[in-house]
């Protein structure tokens, strides 16, 4: 699998949660990729999670049941999931120690991480030691409207349900 650096951060120390992620807009994988398994698999599970929580079929889940649809299908679950796979893999701990800071493609187990400036230079700061911005992504962010204005809809049930109790 090829995935490039979206948000490049340095470690945090132990007990904390990886601060890089993976773009999730460009990645590169075989047919069949274990990781894309993981991954998928991965994302399955959380809406499960949230269909069980809400006493719904997965097919009836709505954006007013997501924390966050970012957390649930985005590149943070993405990014966790990978390292999470390459950890099996390695049979350590695999973290932002492992890729942080790159200047070259860097393989890890059998993930080819690409840095910042490859898939995500604006993100990155425009890096100019890291070789060439090979994807430009323009940050629509289509379903960012909708997502809010169903976290505005959580919100006042919420609140209308709490006034009522």
């Amino acid at each position: 699998m090829i995935v490039g650096l979206e948000f490049d951060f340095a470690y945090r120390g132990p007990g904390t949660e990886v601060a890089s992620q993976f773009c999730n807009w460009v990645f590169a994988a075989q047919p069949s990729s274990r990781n894309l398994g993981v991954i998928v698999d991965r994302v399955v599970n959380k809406l499960k999670e949230i269909a069980t929580k809400n006493g719904v079929p997965v097919s009836e889940i709505t954006l007013e049941m997501l924390s966050d649809v970012v957390n649930v299908t985005g590149p943070k679950i993405m990014t966790i999931a990978i390292l999470e796979s390459l950890g099996q893999l390695l049979g350590r701990t695999v973290d932002d120690r492992d890729f942080s800071g790159i200047k070259h493609p860097k393989l890890v187990g059998d993930v080819l991480i690409m840095p910042g400036v490859s898939f995500a230079a604006a993100q990155n700061g425009f890096p100019t030691d890291q070789g060439n911005a090979l994807v430009t992504h323009h940050y629509e962010g289509s379903w960012k409207q909708a997502d809010a204005e169903a976290k505005e809809r959580k919100k006042q049930a919420e609140q209308m349900s709490q006034s009522t109790s």
